[in-house]
C-alpha cells in the first residue's frame, strides 16, 4: 500500500531534490501475497552466503 509520497526530500547523485515514496505491507497482506512464495537468496559483500 503506498502510504506516502515525500516530495523534494531526497538528493540524486546530480544534488537534485527529488521525491520518496513510502509503501508498507501489512504481515497479513504479506502472507496471502504472491511475494511470500519467492526464492530469496542473499550474499554479503564478500560473496557469503546469508540468506537462503
Amino acid at each position: 500500500m503506498h502510504e506516502a509520497t515525500l516530495r523534494k526530500r531526497n538528493e540524486n547523485i546530480d544534488g537534485e531534490l527529488i521525491d520518496s515514496m513510502i509503501w508498507s505491507i501489512l504481515r497479513e497482506e504479506y502472507l496471502e501475497s504472491p511475494a511470500a512464495k519467492a526464492k530469496i537468496v542473499a550474499y554479503d559483500v564478500f560473496g557469503n552466503l546469508i540468506l537462503s
